[in-house]
């Protein structure tokens, strides 16, 4: 490594003014081009990090702004323990709450699925929020007018836990 080092002074004390003027010029625009492609992404980085910061802090503010509202923003939900009963005896009990006929409920791998009939939507809907008030997630709901006299609407509604 010496002799390598002993060779290049050697090497430039050999050169002519202009020479070594060139090369101290060209290492001095290497050293600059390096500098700037080494800090140019840590530069656009820094200028996505704080894009970012400022609109999360309005984001935030926001947020802030709304508690008020949010807080005013409440449910009948009793918030009972929704896990005291099981969840197929707490879907057939609102079935028969809303004056439904039930009319098949199997256990799918994800949850129920339930058909059922009735003569009002309402009561259809308010079981819906029952459903959801009770812990579990609606993830079909599916609401025709019916062929059997007796009973005009009929449903579906496809249901899973909310683990």
């Amino acid at each position: 490594m010496n002799a390598l080092i002993v060779r290049l002074q050697d090497g430039y004390a050999g050169l002519q003014s202009r020479e070594k003027q060139l090369i101290l010029g060209g290492a001095l625009v290497l050293l600059l081009t390096l500098t700037y492609v080494l800090l140019l992404p840590l530069i656009e980085k820094k200028r996505e990090l704080n894009d970012r910061y400022e609109q999360l802090s309005l984001e935030l503010s926001w947020l802030q702004n709304q508690a008020a509202v949010v807080s005013g923003l409440t449910n009948s939900c009793t918030g009972a323990d929704t896990k005291a009963v099981p969840e197929r005896d707490a879907i057939i009990r609102l079935v028969r709450r809303n004056q439904l006929i039930l009319g098949n409920l199997t256990q799918q791998v994800q949850g129920y699925s339930l058909s059922f009939a009735g003569s009002n939507t309402n009561a259809i809907m308010r079981m819906a929020y029952q459903v959801v008030c009770e812990g579990l997630f609606i993830t079909r709901l599916e609401i025709v007018a019916s062929d059997e006299s007796g009973t005009p609407f009929a449903g579906t509604m496809e249901i899973t836990g909310l683990d």
